[in-house]
């Protein structure tokens, strides 16, 4: 999408039982093949990140297969007394975005937004269209007092109050 992604975060919480840090952030894309940049898709998310504390050797890299009773740690010819240092790294991280904001980054020119306006006209044109045989179906279900065979046995009463029927089983 794009070569430069603006983060701000919100707020920060780190649960410390089981090692998961959760972040709001509100992050800022542009996409890179629009001239000048003038597309911009603000979203904001949830994220949370799965940290693992593992020790480190003087290069600060990960010690996964070595002995860690051993609190001697060595530096080139000189040995230095002391627990090893530990680290915290990342081992899993999962993005939650706001619905709406998802909908943006897939569809970033807002032509689902458009299509919602089309649908929308046609059922308001449905609705005016089909006007006279609502109508004319209220009307039957007004004179006649119940509508038309139902398995679920309801009727209407001359009120316009659903009842149960009590026949029907």
């Amino acid at each position: 999408m794009s070569p430069n992604i603006l983060l701000d975060i919100k707020s920060i919480s780190f649960d410390s039982q089981a090692n998961i840090l959760y972040a709001t952030l509100r992050q800022s894309l542009t996409i890179w093949t629009m001239p000048l940049c003038i597309w911009r898709i603000d979203a904001e998310l949830v994220c949370t990140i799965d940290l693992v504390q593992l020790y480190v050797n003087d290069f600060e890299q990960a010690r996964l297969l070595e002995d860690y009773t051993n609190t001697t740690r060595y530096t080139g010819c000189k040995a230095i007394a002391g627990p090893p240092k530990r680290r915290w790294f990342i081992r899993a991280q999962h993005d939650y975005y706001q619905p709406g904001d998802m909908l943006n980054l897939v569809d970033p020119f807002g032509c689902y937004s458009v299509w919602q306006l089309f649908v929308t006209f046609l059922c308001v044109l449905g609705a005016i269209l089909f006007w006279p045989v609502t109508s004319i179906f209220e009307f039957y279900v007004c004179l006649f007092g119940r509508s038309r065979p139902s398995s679920l046995g309801t009727h209407l009463r001359p009120d316009g109050v659903w009842r149960p029927n009590r026949s029907a089983k």
